[in-house]
């Protein structure tokens, strides 16, 4: 019977015992109930040289609590980064291409190029902006523990380039098709996004101190992008093909 291993019963034994059962231990142990560690004998760390193995034979079994205290809530960590915006941003993403390919228009051709070059610059935005971000991306609205404030690129001119692309690509993707219940999806991310980015705001003011000079000193969106919405009106309106009266 080896002490690194199961013996011939097919149970394990020694110091390999010891770890084992602490994990065990631990992950069956409520929060109320907390009972001191095993300790592993002394002297039975020989069983392996590895740095890790002699790790798991000090008192407190560092590797057994890492096992046992795993990731934490991955819902409630979801949810404290801002997890219901980027659901709710996915949902609305989701609807506004269901919409499209359920209802599509008909048109004239030249407003779907005009959609498809919307979608061209919604991509060149979206590009420039996660070149400058990097490491700090993330659809969170707080960011991570590592992240920077970015001020070079894109970012220098405008603080959220990403949600403008998007709302860009909305409204180009709702052109391309000559939908009605897809624009008024794509109109539905204006307001989203406005109220998403203001949450996001609000994290990199506690988190970064020079936060407030960089927002005085930049633009939210892309100027012109609200006049998307009365751009797609006017192109609908010419591209609706009219009812025609019976003989």
């Amino acid at each position: 019977m080896y002490p690194w291993g199961p013996g011939r019963t097919g149970k394990w034994s020694g110091p390999a015992h010891d770890v084992m059962s602490e994990i065990l231990r631990r992950k069956n142990a409520g929060p109320a109930r907390r009972h001191p560690p095993t300790r592993i004998p002394p002297g039975a760390g020989h069983w392996l040289e590895s740095k890790e193995s002699r790790r798991i034979s000090e008192p407190h079994h560092p590797l057994a609590d890492k096992a046992c205290r795993g990731y934490g809530d991955p819902m409630r960590r979801f949810l404290e980064r801002g997890g219901g915006w980027v659901a709710g941003q996915f949902l609305l993403l989701a609807c506004l291409l269901a919409l499209s390919v359920l209802h599509p228009g008909t048109g004239q051709a030249a407003w779907r190029y005009a959609g498809a070059l919307v979608l061209v610059v919604a991509a060149a935005v979206a590009v420039a902006g996660v070149r400058a971000l990097g490491r700090n991306l993330t659809p969170f609205p707080k960011p991570a523990d590592h992240a920077e404030l970015v001020q070079h690129g894109i970012y220098a001119r405008f603080r959220h380039p990403l949600y403008a692309s998007v709302i860009l690509a909305g409204f180009g993707w709702a052109l391309v098709w000559l939908s009605w219940p897809a624009l008024l999806a794509a109109v539905a991310l204006l307001p989203f996004f406005h109220a998403k980015s203001c949450r996001e705001e609000g994290f990199l003011r506690e988190k970064f101190s020079g936060y407030r000079e960089y927002e005085a000193r930049t633009r939210r969106f892309i100027p012109w992008i609200y006049w998307l919405l009365a751009l797609a009106e006017a192109a609908f309106s010419i591209a609706k093909p009219g009812k025609t009266k019976a003989n």
